[in-house]
């Protein structure tokens, strides 16, 4: 009667996945390991379109707070954090860092610009 079942079973046509779909796909993009952020974006088009991004990958595969400041679109640091929030932090100094910079759309392109408040204390 086991035989029976098995015969029947085997009576059936599977249709293959695509390309796409295989497994193996799937594996490949799932071992994609980001080691580096993307290329800088400072285009904006208003001041709120620009922040600084303190994070650093290791070679270790760690993301890490660090003290110097990268200005940047505020597009391209939600991506930066986003790829920091699947790193590990495990094992990353401490580190107590001074305020950042204020930053400004100048010309379409995110800067950091002098705090006039520190130009009256010279």
């Amino acid at each position: 009667m086991v035989i029976l079942l098995f015969l029947l079973g085997c009576g059936k046509q599977v249709e293959k996945p695509s390309a796409v779909e295989s497994p193996e796909s799937s594996i490949v993009v799932a071992e994609t390991i980001v080691t580096e952020f993307p290329p800088i974006d400072l285009q904006c088009t208003e001041d709120s379109d620009c922040g600084t991004f303190f994070s650093y990958l290791t070679d270790d595969g760690r993301c890490c707070g660090g003290c110097t400041p990268q200005v940047a679109s505020q597009s391209w640091i939600a991506e930066a954090n986003m790829i920091c929030s699947s790193k590990d932090k495990e094992g990353c100094p401490m580190k107590k860092c001074l305020a950042p910079p204020p930053v400004q759309c100048v010309e379409g392109s995110c800067q950091a610009v002098q705090d006039p408040a520190d130009e009256k204390g010279k």
